[in-house]
């Protein structure tokens, strides 16, 4: 549906009373001046029959009555339907040739009547001869169509009609002038406030005090939001140190199981058996974990630093699948993949370079693999996989578990949504998530119901200068 601005509203409306005032104006002229006409021709009715009666007084009382309504008839009379008759005190024609002639008759006390549908004025006006007016002789009837110039009431109207029209012309430019300068004062407000909206100071100068209702309430919206992005940042903060936190556990448990063993080898060692060393492989492993912790230590502080507008981190550049092979090295020892036996393939191309902090890497892909490991059963494989094109990097990540159900799909991405009764807590996944989002990278995945799922994540590919 088409929205009408308020100038086409204001527009339309002006026009529409403009005409409609002209038209009644013109409408009630016309009637007044036909009324005008109209009593000015009673009045002058009256006035010829009193002056007829005066006149010819001797002449009624002579009898002489038809040769008196001859007169009057050559003397008043303006078409052929105009009557004046004189009438016995029964309102009777007092000439006996005239009592077929149909007569109009008029019940008001003044004697003076309007007959609208035929057009004419009706005056019945009593004759007395004595001084006391008590001795009736009849009456004079007149039946007399008002001469009305109509010549004059059109001009008059549209006379009339001109002046209202150039009147109207002349309010309706300075009302379309009125409503344009406030449209357009308002769209320039509104403007403002659209590329500012946190700008008070242009909710302090509205243009018109019949809009500081909606300045008071963008003022109070405006507070709230704040309130409200200062609520999400703090939780939005709470959410990224709740995430590192839940990543560092992956490495420290690692750390001490490896601990564990070398407490066992050691002791192996030292009783009676020295030929019995240390693997090295798990002081590797610790090396790796330590560093990997070193690595989220260091998002901490590039989070405080964020946050406190410091010095942005240096950008990095790596080489996705070099981290991911140390990555799964790591992994594969694993308590829960060395418990399933869960064996870690890795299909990784070379130079498949990223501008992602190598620990973000392995945040992100650590997050994955360890939730195929929890979803896998004994002895079955899990796959890495890298690639690149001319502008992207990819990684895919998949399982022979258990698979995804189809009312899960759209929730696994959500914050502290795990199907780990007391044991997830619900941020692998969105970790994933948001930290690919964070480097422009996407995440997808397709799974089916006891064949497995398969992570999809691309990235775009970072140039390496010669």
């Amino acid at each position: 549906m088409r929205r009408i601005s308020l100038l086409e509203q204001a527009r339309k409306r002006a026009l529409q009373w403009t005409a409609a005032t002209a038209f009644v104006t013109v409408l009630i002229s016309a009637c007044l001046f036909t009324v005008l006409f109209i009593k000015d021709a009673e009045k002058d009715a009256l006035l010829t029959a009193q002056a007829s009666i005066s006149s010819y007084r001797s002449d009624i009382l002579s009898g002489d009555v038809r040769s008196i309504e001859l007169q009057l008839q050559r003397d008043f009379k303006i078409n052929d339907s105009d009557l004046f008759i004189f009438l016995d005190p029964q309102k009777h024609p007092w000439v006996g040739d005239l009592r077929t002639v149909k007569l109009n008759s008029c019940s008001e006390a003044s004697g003076v009547c309007r007959d609208l549908i035929n057009g004419k004025i009706i005056l019945q006006i009593p004759i007395y001869f004595d001084s006391g007016k008590t001795a009736l002789w009849g009456y004079l009837h007149i039946e007399k169509t008002p001469n009305i110039h109509w010549d004059i009431i059109i001009f008059v109207s549209v006379a009339i009609l001109l002046g209202m029209l150039l009147l109207s012309t002349v309010l309706y430019s300075q009302f379309i002038k009125s409503v344009s300068l406030v449209s357009t004062t308002m769209a320039n407000w509104s403007d403002q406030l659209c590329k500012n909206p946190k700008d008070s100071s242009f909710l302090s100068t509205i243009p018109f005090k019949e809009i500081e209702p909606i300045a008071h309430s963008l003022a109070g919206l405006n507070k709230e939001i704040s309130l409200l992005e200062k609520a999400a940042h703090e939780q939005g903060s709470l959410n990224t140190l709740r995430s590192i936190g839940h990543d560092i556990l992956n490495p420290v448990s690692r750390i001490k199981r490896m601990l564990g063993v070398l407490q066992i080898q050691a002791k192996a060692n030292t009783n009676a058996n020295p030929n019995v060393g240390i693997d090295p492989e798990i002081f590797n492993n610790l090396n790796s974990n330590l560093k990997r912790l070193s690595g989220y230590a260091e998002q901490i502080k590039s989070l405080y630093r964020k946050n406190t507008g410091e010095y942005p981190a240096p950008k990095a550049t790596v080489d996705l699948s070099k981290e991911l092979m140390l990555l799964s090295t790591e992994l594969a020892q694993d308590a829960e993949a060395l418990h399933k036996k869960i064996s870690i393939e890795a299909d990784l191309e070379p130079n498949c370079f990223v501008n992602i902090p190598a620990p973000v890497i392995g945040r992100i892909a650590e997050n994955l693999i360890l939730n195929s490991f929890q979803a896998s059963a004994e002895n079955s494989k899990v796959r890495i996989r890298s690639f690149s094109t001319d502008l992207h990097v990819g990684l895919l990540i998949d399982d022979e578990g258990s698979g995804i159900s189809e009312n899960l799909k759209e929730k696994i991405f959500e914050p502290n949504f795990t199907t780990k009764a007391n044991k997830g807590t619900g941020l692998g996944l969105f970790v994933a998530k948001q930290l690919c989002e964070e480097y422009r990278g996407t995440i997808q995945f397709t799974s089916s119901l006891g064949q497995g799922t398969t992570f999809e994540l691309t990235f775009p590919r970072a140039e390496i200068s010669s």
